[in-house]
């Protein structure tokens, strides 16, 4: 039910019917630590300066698509951004990080990549300030996990009326 077909067999489409109940019931199944794996580094850069170095630093082929408070900041002001989180599809080179300065740390660091199990993060991203994010269920999602009013900063973006638009 929660999602329906909107026009003919061929040349139709799938919309989704319930988005809100959609969301709901996927933050009620997700589990943070078994669709992602956590990299954390500490930084000497500036948040913003540090999210454009990575997103044009990381290599031609590498996708990123900013996520939680970071990305939530991007899309509806609610409260800084602590971290800086990124899904990766590897993590970079120890050139880049020096790039970077960043050094790998086991926890307190302001930048996270993050190494999704399902690489449907990159499927619906979008384009915010010149850097991609992942879609704004996505980020909501991630914010549920990880605390440091994360959980209200998604309800504000669930609550302005530019979610998923």
């Amino acid at each position: 039910g929660y999602v329906r077909r909107e026009g003919s067999l061929r040349g139709g489409r799938w919309i989704t019917a319930q988005p809100d109940a959609l969301l709901e019931q996927w933050a009620r199944r997700d589990d943070w630590t078994r669709r992602v794996t956590v990299h954390q580094y500490s930084l000497l850069l500036p948040i913003d300066q540090a999210a454009h170095e990575v997103a044009n630093g990381l290599g031609a082929n590498q996708r990123v698509a900013f996520t939680q408070w970071f990305a939530a900041q991007l899309r509806f002001p609610y409260t800084e951004a602590p971290v800086i989180s990124a899904y990766v599809d590897t993590l970079p080179l120890d050139s880049v990080l020096e790039r970077l300065t960043a050094r790998e740390v086991p926890s307190g660091g302001r930048l996270w990549l993050l190494r999704p199990k399902d690489e449907g993060v990159f499927q619906f991203t979008q384009t915010v300030s010149g850097l991609n994010l992942v879609s704004d269920a996505q980020i909501c999602l991630d914010l549920l996990q990880v605390g440091q009013r994360g959980p209200d900063a998604a309800k504000a973006l669930r609550e302005w009326e530019g979610f998923r638009r």
